[in-house]
């Protein structure tokens, strides 16, 4: 008999989505912020936390943007595109801001924390797969 439980993710974690990354603002090498795109869950050494990230933020930058700041050991993962078939999944380390295209899982209790949550989101069909509620 399997320790896991079924739920829904609502129940046992609140869902966070990405913000918008303006052009003009990426490329910064360091800041206060990583800013993390889904290529950055590719990058040396961010094989399960993300350490590493390509662009970052400075507060300022975080209050005019009006980003949302994911909290550290929150799950992130794609949300949309091909990137969600992959099914990666990257814990943070600090907080973070991820970019539109991806959203994190953030813990409800501390029961429910793991290193992974088995966050298994079904994909809408259609020509680029999305994440979506089930109905």
């Amino acid at each position: 008999m399997s320790q896991w439980q079924e739920a829904p993710l609502g129940e046992i974690c609140n869902l966070k989505a990405g913000s918008v990354f303006k052009l003009d603002s990426q490329g910064r090498k360091e800041g206060d912020y990583p800013f993390v795109k889904v290529s950055d869950m590719n990058l040396t050494g961010n094989e399960i936390y993300i350490r590493v990230a390509n662009n970052w933020i400075t507060e300022q930058e975080r209050k005019s943007l009006r980003v949302n700041v994911h909290p550290k050991g929150a799950t992130v993962l794609a949300k949309i595109g091909i990137a969600l078939t992959y099914n990666r999944r990257r814990l943070l380390v600090r907080e973070t801001v991820v970019d539109n295209n991806m959203m994190s899982a953030i813990s409800s209790t501390i029961q429910n924390a793991s290193r992974f949550p088995a966050v298994n989101a079904p994909c809408a069909a259609g020509n680029i797969p999305t994440t979506a509620r089930r109905q």
